[in-house]
C-alpha cells in the first residue's frame, strides 16, 4: 500500500481539503500533518490527521512520516518547514510543491536581512531539487522556473472551494434592488492594495453604494489603517468584516455583492474570485497578474482595475448577462468537485 503524506498549514482551505480527500480517497493511504502555526481553524479530528508541535515526540513522528512516505505533498513552502526540508534534501525528489502564492512571491516580497537571506538560500536549493510543482495556473509554474533553477515537472490541480458551488442558489430578495454592493479585497493583507482601490472608488461616494472589506485575517495594523481610511472617505457606507465567518454565511455575503475589486499585485483570493464569478458578479483584477492570463485562456471575462479611473458609474457597474452566464458555466465545469478529484487522482497515481 502506498503512503502519501501531506504537510499543511492551519487554514480554512486545510479544513475543506482534508474532508474532501477523505471523502474521495482511501484514508489509509493519506496522512495529514498540520505543521504550520497561524490562524486557528477547526480541522475535524480524524484517524489520519495529526497536529505537529515543536516538541520531541511530535518531531520524531514527523520525520518518520517523511521517511516512509512514497509521496510528500507540500501545501506551500513556508518558513516553518524550510529548515526541515533543507536538512533532508534526499526526500525532495518525492516532494510535490503545491504553490499557495505567498510562498512563491516571497522571492520578491521578503524584507532583506541575514535571516531572510539565509531562508532564501535554503529555499533555492529546496526548489531546485523538487520533484513536481503543482498549480492550476501555468503562469505560476513559469514564475517558479524563472526565479529558481528548478527542473521540477508541472502537474495541474486546485483546492476544493470552502464554499460548495452547488449550495449557492440563494433567494434574490436579499437587499434593496437599487443598492450596489462593492467588495474590496479578501483579507487584511497589504497585497490587496485596499487604499488605492478606495481612492479609485471615491468618485462614486454619492451613489447608492455600500463597500464591504473582509479584514478578518491578515495584518491587524493594516486592517486598522484600511478601516480608518474607509470610514473617513465613505462614512457608514464602508462596512469592514472583522470577524471570521462560517463558509455558508460568507457565501451569503458574497451573493449580496454586485461588484468585486481585487487589486492584488500577485495571484491571490482565487477562491473568492471563482465563487463570485460562479454567482454572476462583475469582477475586477489587475491585468498584470498571472490570474488575468489564466482566465483569458479558459474564456472567463474579468475587468482591469487599472481602467476603473476612466469609467462612469454606469460603466463601472454594467456587465452583459450573457457574459455572466458564460463565466458561471466555465467555473462550474473547470472547478467542479469531480474535476478536482480527477486531477488529484492523476497526481496520486503518477
Amino acid at each position: 500500500m502506498k503512503k502519501i503524506v501531506h504537510l499543511l498549514p492551519n487554514s480554512v482551505y486545510t479544513v475543506r481539503f482534508i474532508d474532501f480527500m477523505n471523502k474521495y480517497f482511501p484514508k489509509e493511504e493519506h496522512d495529514f500533518l498540520v505543521v504550520c502555526e497561524g490562524n486557528s481553524f477547526k480541522v475535524n479530528k480524524q484517524d489520519n490527521v495529526f497536529f505537529i508541535k515543536k516538541k520531541g515526540k511530535d518531531m520524531f513522528f514527523f520525520h518518520k512520516e517523511l521517511f516512509i512516505a512514497d509521496k510528500i505533498i507540500l501545501h506551500g513552502i513556508f518558513t516553518e518547514i524550510v529548515p526541515v526540508l533543507f536538512i533532508r534534501l534526499g526526500i525532495l525528489k518525492k516532494c510535490y510543491w503545491v504553490i499557495w502564492g505567498g510562498d512563491l512571491y516571497y522571492h520578491e516580497t521578503r524584507v532583506k536581512s541575514f535571516r531572510s537571506n539565509l531562508g532564501e538560500f535554503m529555499r533555492r536549493i529546496i526548489i531546485k531539487n523538487m520533484g513536481v510543482i503543482i498549480t492550476n495556473n501555468e503562469g505560476e509554474y513559469e514564475l517558479a522556473r524563472k526565479w529558481y533553477p528548478t527542473k521540477a515537472r508541472h502537474m495541474k490541480a486546485f483546492y476544493p472551494s470552502p464554499i460548495v458551488y452547488e449550495d449557492l442558489d440563494f433567494d434574490d430578495d436579499y437587499k434593496e434592488k437599487s443598492l450596489i454592493t462593492i467588495l474590496v479585497g479578501n483579507s487584511a493583507n497589504p497585497t490587496n492594495n485596499h487604499i488605492e482601490v478606495l481612492n479609485k472608488l471615491l468618485k462614486f461616494k454619492d451613489e447608492d453604494i455600500e463597500i464591504i472589506a473582509p479584514l478578518s485575517y491578515g495584518e491587524k495594523e493594516w486592517a486598522k489603517k484600511v478601516i480608518e481610511t474607509g470610514e473617513k472617505l465613505f462614512g457608514d457606507k464602508f462596512k469592514p468584516l472583522v470577524d471570521f465567518l462560517p463558509p455558508a454565511e460568507y457565501a451569503r455575503i458574497l451573493n449580496s455583492v454586485d461588484i468585486a475589486v481585487f487589486n492584488h499585485n500577485r495571484q491571490q483570493a482565487l477562491g473568492n474570485i471563482k465563487t463570485l464569478l460562479y454567482l454572476g458578479k462583475k469582477v475586477y483584477i489587475r491585468k498584470d497578474v498571472t490570474t488575468w492570463d489564466y482566465f483569458e485562456r479558459i474564456g472567463i471575462t474579468v475587468y482591469d482595475t487599472y481602467g476603473m479611473d476612466k469609467l462612469s458609474f454606469e460603466e463601472f457597474v454594467y456587465m452583459e448577462e450573457s457574459l455572466k452566464a458564460k463565466n458561471r458555466e466555465i467555473i462550474g465545469r473547470e472547478f467542479s468537485e469531480e474535476r478536482c478529484r480527477e486531477l488529484w487522482e492523476i497526481i496520486f497515481n503518477s
